[in-house]
């Protein structure tokens, strides 16, 4: 369960209509209870459940998640060449109930059943001779379905309450108290909704790689691929589930005009403004490719360049939708890369050093970021940023000070940024701002600017039968922004993680005890920020935990 942060809301316009709205949120859920945000332990969510009104029969917020995967490989010596078939299945069945929102209210809480299955076939062919060719091509073909019922409930939340039960002032349900319940009656608030639909996916690949020893120094490389993919989605509509959105769509969205029952569904036709579901197919083909450069210059010494071009198919998103427009596709991305890199072993093999510099050129970039739905508000959606590039370096050092003692650092840098790219941001308001933010010289969220890692291992020779080691590591990452938009509502700051360990192995590696202390300094730190509706959540990072763990490998 993420840990609540802040108040910061969805639709900040809601109180143009009734100044009360988002305090009546704010006092309701305080009184149910925030969490110790000096405890990275503590959390909120409703303890009274959510059954979904008997989607989640139990009322728990937990999960019930399988899957299936099998894999087969046939491999054929036809004397030079090698034919192989990878055969794969996999099945995948979960029904979970999460309260995203970090409170003990109502303001965003889901629930996923979901079924998922993937069939693919790969057929290779793999040179097997001496030359100084090598290449293998082949075919590959996959098909994916996916079905899901995605449901929610934001009682208290914003993009669903229109009015309070004060401003209301009207008992209209009869029971004798005016409450939430009456504004729901009154057609001004909705709760649980349902996106309910189905997606397919066709690939066809058919692909080839050489590689050409011109030298002793020199090896060229040269790549392609050519995808032919197809996608659907079948009958995706957000329905009514308890009446509360089927009354809220016949009163505030119609006025009366047209009549909703329990359980309709409720995406609009723009053109028509009928309530039927959405269906679309979309098709692209790319041919991607690779063109290298492997050089040599003397024993453990390799220096390479690489140019390739990489592809990835449009798709759909499915959010609660209140028009089809917010279920529309999104396009095809594409990239082309440069790298430069080098590995190397020195010193007799004391040091291994492996060092890049990359640059990734992007053309509509696949980004999540959000649309502004007439009734739901912001909604999570991919979109498209028409150019944007990535550049960095890496670096990776491997140095074994004796025979038993390993030093590792690995180090990167990141530069990123969207060069043309439009879009709404979260708790945008539409009445200062109704269209689209310019992000055009953003940088591209969740990439931290710099990151490290030290790792040192130490082994001490005892006798025969064991021998004991000391090590631990120090991780860090620079501050990042988790939404598109450099927000700072969203900032991850940066953080440090020390992790020590110690023990005893046997010679044999037949069994192992170690004791280890994580998170040795007590960093309060988190790994995330995102929205919920109405509640910002951070995903904590563990506090220090300290154990000792046993293992013993059965021969």
């Amino acid at each position: 369960v993420p840990q609540f942060d802040r108040f910061y809301f969805i639709n900040p316009d809601i109180d143009l209509g009734d100044p009360t709205v988002t305090q009546y949120i704010v006092d309701q859920t305080t009184l149910a209870g925030l969490p110790d945000q000096g405890d990275p332990n503590a959390a909120s969510w409703n303890v009274g459940g959510n059954a979904f009104d008997g989607q989640n029969p139990d009322g728990d917020f937990d999960r019930d998640n399988e899957g299936t995967l099998m894999n087969l490989r046939v491999d054929w010596d036809l004397d030079s060449m090698t034919l192989t078939s990878l055969s794969s299945y996999n099945d995948y069945q979960r029904t979970e109930a999460n309260g995203w929102d970090g409170v003990a209210t109502r303001n965003w809480d889901s629930f996923n059943d979901t079924e998922i299955e993937v069939w693919s076939q790969e057929l290779r062919l793999t040179s097997a001779t001496d030359g100084p060719l090598s290449w293998i091509a082949g075919l590959y073909y996959a098909y994916d379905e996916v079905n899901e019922v995605s449901s929610g409930s934001g009682q208290l939340a914003t993009s669903q309450l229109y009015v309070t039960p004060e401003t209301l002032g009207v008992d209209v349900n009869g029971d004798g108290v005016i409450d939430i319940y009456d504004v729901q009656a009154a057609g001004l608030n909705f709760d649980i909704f349902s996106t309910q639909y189905k997606q397919e996916s066709e690939t066809i690949g058919i692909f080839a790689h050489t590689e050409y020893e011109i030298s002793e120094a020199f090896t060229a490389k040269l790549g392609a691929r050519y995808t032919d993919d197809e996608r659907k989605i079948i009958d995706s509509c957000t329905y009514d589930v308890d009446g509360t959105l089927a009354n809220f769509f016949t009163v505030a969205v119609f006025e009366g005009a047209v009549e909703y029952q329990q359980g309709d569904c409720v995406t609009l036709n723009p053109d028509t403004f009928e309530s039927v579901p959405y269906n679309e197919t979309i098709s692209s083909n790319h041919l991607t490719g690779q063109l290298g450069l492997d050089w040599r210059p003397a024993d453990n010494h390799l220096v390479y360049g690489i140019i390739s071009t990489g592809y990835k198919s449009g798709g759909f998103g499915a959010p609660a939708a209140a028009s089809w427009t917010s279920l529309e596709s999104y396009d095809e991305e594409e990239v082309t890369s440069y790298e430069l890199g080098i590995k190397s072993t020195l010193f007799d093999g004391a040091l291994q050093a492996n060092a890049a510099v990359y640059y990734y050129d992007y053309d509509d970039k696949q980004v999540s970021s959000f649309i502004i739905d007439p009734v739901f508000g912001a909604l999570t959606k991919i979109v498209n940023a028409p150019e944007s590039t990535v550049q960095g370096a890496e670096l990776e050092l491997n140095w074994y000070a004796t025979d038993s003692t390993l030093l590792r650092l690995t180090s990167s840098y990141l530069d990123t940024e969207y060069d043309e790219f439009s879009s709404y941001t979260f708790g945008q308001s539409l009445a200062a701002n109704p269209d689209p933010v310019d992000l055009s010289g953003t940088r591209i969220q969740n990439t931290p600017e710099w990151q490290h890692n030290l790792m040192v291992h130490h082994e001490i020779d005892i006798n025969e039968s064991y021998y004991a080691f000391v090590g631990g590591d120090w991780a860090y990452s620079d501050e990042f922004n988790s939404l598109v938009g450099d927000n700072p509502v969203f900032k991850v700051d940066s953080y440090d993680v020390f992790n020590l360990r110690g023990g005893l192995v046997s010679t044999a590696n037949t069994w192992q005890v170690t004791a280890w202390v994580k998170n040795l300094t007590d960093e309060d730190y988190y790994t995330a920020m995102s929205p919920s509706n109405d509640a910002n959540v951070k995903v904590m990072g563990r506090e220090r935990t300290y154990g000792i763990s046993l293992q013993y490998n059965f021969e």
